[in-house]
């Protein structure tokens, strides 16, 4: 079963990209355009992990952050926030509310993927890990697999 992000964004193109990076990376995605359907897909679909903007219509990101993290069903779901923020006094809140991680937009997808995978990790759940981004290659296609004297090189050794 896919690990499932539920990504809480107003603006359809930041949904459509972060969507768009996430399956291929291949998580599966729940989609919300606001604070209060993002509230509700949290509590009735139960994401791994959830990315949340903090410029919503209806509600301040960081409001739903504190509802998310109030209620017994959603309040062990980790969230990263990607926001338009970079203000240092908000992003201090989104963590005091409970946010596990911060990304500024326009975010770097490296930094995305990496990120998802260390809250996901420290959460106790895989994550998808995707192959050295897009080229079909394995970090070990760029280790020496073999010594000339026919011992293993460091290919066994994870990096």
């Amino acid at each position: 079963m896919a690990v499932m992000a539920l990504v809480i964004e107003d603006h359809p193109d930041a949904r459509l990209a972060l969507k768009t990076l996430l399956e291929e990376i291949g998580y599966g995605v729940w989609e919300a355009g606001d604070g209060e359907s993002g509230i509700a897909s949290a509590t009735q679909n139960l994401p791994d992990v959830i990315i949340l903007d903090l410029m919503l219509p209806d509600m301040a990101g960081v409001d739903v952050l504190r509802r998310l993290k109030s209620e017994e069903r959603s309040k062990a779901i980790p969230v990263v926030v990607v926001s338009a923020i970079s203000r240092s006094d908000v992003m201090r809140e989104a963590v005091q509310a409970g946010a596990s991680d911060y990304i500024v937009k326009p975010w770097s997808d490296n930094e995305l993927e990496t990120v998802l995978e260390w809250v996901l990790t420290r959460a106790g759940k895989d994550a998808p890990i995707r192959t050295t981004r897009g080229l079909g290659l394995t970090p070990n296609d760029f280790w020496q697999r073999d010594h000339p004297d026919g011992r293993r090189s460091q290919a066994d050794e994870p990096y």
